[in-house]
């Protein structure tokens, strides 16, 4: 008999790979977001809503990661390869059918920089610039003007903050101080 030695090659098998694109990431959020309407509609225990409250804010970081890398990725873009379109600096990039602007935030002068300037060559900074005048709340003195009666003590409520909270993200209870 003819027996033929059989060797197993060490190389994995071909594995199939999806090509990621924006369309496909899209449709797969979307279809996320169908699960988690669905399980959000269904009557939750208060630690499967404070777990869902947990999982989201965790996709909001992800997500405001994900979207800072890609306004990154887009500002490069249009700063280098876009057309300045206004006086100010506005430069636009059209790809595929679609345009992007990058619009400067800080444009002309900058105050700090002006009274820096002014300052070393001993000029007073009202040389050059106006001068804005601006009040600091001192609660002692408000409490004398409703002692007073030049204020009424509900002028003097009213012009507290509303009341507001900040919901925390959620942690084990081993975490909490």
């Amino acid at each position: 008999m003819n027996k033929k030695k059989q060797t197993a090659l060490a190389v994995a098998p071909k594995q199939s790979v999806t090509k990621l694109s924006v369309k496909s990431l899209g449709e797969d959020f979307n279809n996320f977001l169908k699960r988690l309407a669905d399980y959000m509609s269904q009557p939750l225990s208060i630690a499967q809503k404070v777990g869902l409250y947990g999982l989201t804010k965790r996709l909001e970081d992800e997500v405001e990661a994900a979207a800072k890398q890609a306004r990154q990725w887009a500002l490069e873009q249009v700063t280098a390869k876009g057309q300045t379109v206004t006086e100010k600096g506005t430069k636009r990039l059209v790809i595929n059918g679609m345009s992007i602007d990058a619009q400067p935030d800080r444009t002309g002068l900058d105050p700090k920089k002006v009274q820096g300037m002014l300052l070393a060559k001993n000029l007073a900074p009202e040389a050059g610039m106006n001068a804005v005048v601006s009040y600091t709340v001192n609660e002692e003195k408000l409490k004398l003007l409703v002692e007073k009666k030049l204020v009424t003590p509900d002028e003097y409520l009213n012009c507290h903050y509303t009341p507001s909270f900040k919901l925390m993200r959620p942690k084990p209870v081993s975490e909490e101080e």
